[in-house]
């Protein structure tokens, strides 16, 4: 009897905790790394605009319209259904994604079972649609490193009532192997005279480039960010300044910020540096070039012109360190890292072209990443009192058996 009361009163325990834990959404991965086509950095968290959070009733995989991906309420949450997620080449894509291939997201419950990639066609299977019922395409880069396909067991309320597939399409060709890993960024300040070729959307004169991360990922500093000759012309670094930002192994925000080599062409004489380039050295205290800032809440707010350092507010400030010292050390990013070009001298597009070296996940395996059973939000009401229900039974099993072991002495 003992026994039966601990496991009831675990069992309700159970009931009542589980929902009330954060796990990782249904499909967080896929959601995590779909790109509405913000390009916008300006946020504390800089991937709440790109995150998509898979809540009861929704695949987070870009149904097409918001009704058809809403689970059937007489379906029990209990029913296991195995998520699938396979690469899509483009010779095998069906037509429907001919560019640079994609991913598919397929879904089995019980005898009831979506298409594969062997029978994949336009029947069976759909292109995932964001809020703007436009495609949402998603980053190869981000796949690279891992090992597809997998499959894991999720629960029923991700089922989509369609019955089809879901299709990402990739946005750009996806890198052959770690040591093509590159990210694009530039400020266009020539009011249109030079053209743009952001890959995500702009933000005013700014195209930052964010890559996600699906799990945490080595690679090294660079000593400098030199500027790229596109369309007939070159920018000027003048003595301005680009960011580096990651989230780091203890889930502090980094910025490292590179200081403009062209003004005063710090250590080209020596041939260390790049003469045009943004480059990690020649640290300014007044103006933090050449140091990075780390934060515990967001991304430290800072204003080079003040002279007073980091204006932290409530995000809190943790440590500051000069950026040479870090320069061509490997470190372990989390979530993202993002690359923004802030300024650069005249009327120029100043544009960089970073190829990343050691990059490299620290793990391959993507089976791990959140393809879980989750179920969001508040406990619907029968569960509530089944929970109540159990505790107090419990409770009551208990003072029962005490109080029979009391009357037998």
């Amino acid at each position: 009897m003992k026994r039966k009361f601990l496991g009831i009163l675990v069992l309700a325990l159970a009931v009542l905790g589980c929902p009330q834990k954060k796990q990782e959404p249904p499909l967080y991965l896929l959601a995590l790394l779909l790109n509405p086509g913000n390009g916008s950095t300006g946020s504390a968290d800089p991937l709440v605009s790109n995150v998509v959070v898979a809540t009861e009733g929704q695949t987070g995989a870009g149904d097409s319209t918001p009704n058809e991906s809403s689970t059937t309420p007489s379906t029990p949450v209990s029913i296991p259904v195995k998520v699938n997620l396979e690469e899509i080449l483009v010779s095998h894509s069906s037509g429907l994604c001919p560019l640079f291939g994609g991913l598919l997201l397929s879904y089995e419950k019980g005898e009831e079972k979506m298409c594969r990639l062997n029978t994949l066609n336009s029947d069976c299977a759909k292109i995932a649609l964001g809020s703007d019922l436009n495609p949402r395409k998603i980053d190869p880069r981000s796949f690279a490193g891992y090992t597809l396909p997998i499959e894991q067991m999720a629960s029923s309320s991700i089922y989509p009532s369609t019955g089809k597939s879901d299709v990402f399409c990739f946005d750009r060709e996806k890198p052959i192997s770690l040591t093509q890993i590159r990210l694009y960024a530039y400020r266009n300040r020539s009011s249109g005279s030079i053209p743009n070729n952001c890959p995500t959307a702009m933000t005013g004169e700014f195209c930052d480039e964010r890559l996600v991360l699906p799990s945490p990922t080595k690679f090294k500093i660079p000593k400098e960010f030199p500027l790229l000759l596109e369309s007939g012309s070159i920018g000027n670094s003048g003595d301005h300044w680009l960011e580096l930002k990651y989230k780091n192994e203890q889930d502090r925000f980094v910025t490292c910020i590179y200081r403009g080599n062209n003004l005063n062409s710090f250590g080209v004489s020596a041939g260390t540096f790049t003469k045009n380039a943004y480059i990690g050295a020649n640290p300014n205290l007044q103006y933090r070039k050449g140091y990075c800032l780390v934060c515990t809440l967001g991304f430290c707010n800072y204003n080079l012109g003040s002279g007073l350092g980091p204006f932290t507010g409530e995000n809190a400030f943790y440590e500051e360190y000069v950026l040479s010292d870090v320069v061509g050390t490997t470190v372990t990013a989390k979530e993202f890292i993002i690359l923004s070009v802030k300024n650069g001298n005249g009327a120029l597009k100043h544009t960089v072209d970073w190829l990343v070296e050691g990059y490299e996940p620290v793990s391959s395996d993507l089976g791990n990443l959140g393809l879980v059973a989750y179920y969001e939000g508040a406990m619907k009401g029968y569960e509530i009192w089944l929970a109540l229900g159990l505790m107090v039974f419990g409770l009551m099993s208990g003072i029962l058996l005490k109080k029979r072991s009391q009357a037998r002495y």
